[in-house]
């Protein structure tokens, strides 16, 4: 099973090949977005679920989902959870 630090590449992928209208459909998107809220997720105090499918192995340290972020740009209750995760949106660069 894959774990979530080198899921990142193939959920860039996707999400980069759907804008280019290549690859992956939109019907394709709510699997992803099934995925992270499903498997991943554990909650704003948490890290996130050391492989794709939920599974944690007896000592996971961390989670890598910096790619994660981008199926959130395809669902409010998604992007909204990171916002959230994360402490809030940042204030703007002066």
């Amino acid at each position: 099973m894959q774990d979530t630090a080198h899921s990142v590449r193939v959920v860039r992928f996707a999400v980069v090949a759907h804008r280019a209208g290549l690859a992956v459909s939109a019907e394709d998107i709510p699997h992803l977005l099934a995925t992270f809220n499903l498997n991943l997720w554990r909650g704003e105090d948490r890290t996130f679920a050391y492989f794709v499918n939920g599974a944690e192995p007896e000592r996971a340290e961390f989670s890598l989902v910096s790619q994660w972020v981008r199926p959130g740009a395809f669902d409010e209750a998604t992007h909204l959870r990171f916002v959230n995760w994360t402490g809030g949106p940042r204030p703007p660069d002066k």
